[in-house]
């Protein structure tokens, strides 16, 4: 439980900046740290105001790394990766931090009618994004149905798959 609130911390909190450099007026006096880096797949840029704490930093980097170590396709091994692979063939039991977020992705795919889609995976890695292979796929490619979350059954009391 406390590591979902770190990571819930960790993500509002970047939320916050994020939202907050568009309109935030610094002052010079103000002493600022910032880093950058390529993670989860994108390019993220935590500053951090009125601090030189460079532990902060790397703690939050810390985090937002389990998190990409649990929960992205592109982490060879993570939890992601392994629940896929195990998608038909039985239950695949899940920590509760990545039941949350799956559980939650499949409420809003629910609630927006699939305009925000959990499963779209399969349709976005037609594209090979990341890769030297990356191009636009077929059209055809794109004909196939792949809204999977309507379908998406979760054992809340024992947080697997079947």
């Amino acid at each position: 439980m406390k590591k979902l609130l770190k990571i819930r911390a960790v993500l509002m909190m970047m939320a916050f900046l994020w939202l907050s450099g568009c309109v935030m007026d610094t002052d010079d006096n103000v002493e600022t740290l910032s880093e950058t880096k390529f993670i989860m797949g994108t390019v993220v840029t935590i500053q951090l105001f009125d601090t030189s704490d460079s532990q902060l930093l790397d703690e939050s980097f810390r985090i937002i790394g389990e998190v990409e170590d649990k929960m992205s396709l592109n982490v060879e091994g993570s939890v992601i990766n392994a629940l896929n692979d195990a998608a038909g063939k039985g239950p695949f039991e899940v920590d509760e931090d990545v039941f949350y977020v799956i559980d939650r992705s499949v409420i809003y795919s629910q609630m927006s009618a699939g305009g925000f889609d959990v499963t779209m995976e399969p349709v976005i890695g037609l594209w090979n994004i990341g890769t030297e292979e990356a191009s636009v796929p077929e059209k055809v490619s794109l004909k196939k149905p792949c809204h999977m979350w309507a379908t998406s059954i979760w054992n809340c009391r024992q947080q697997t798959k079947p």
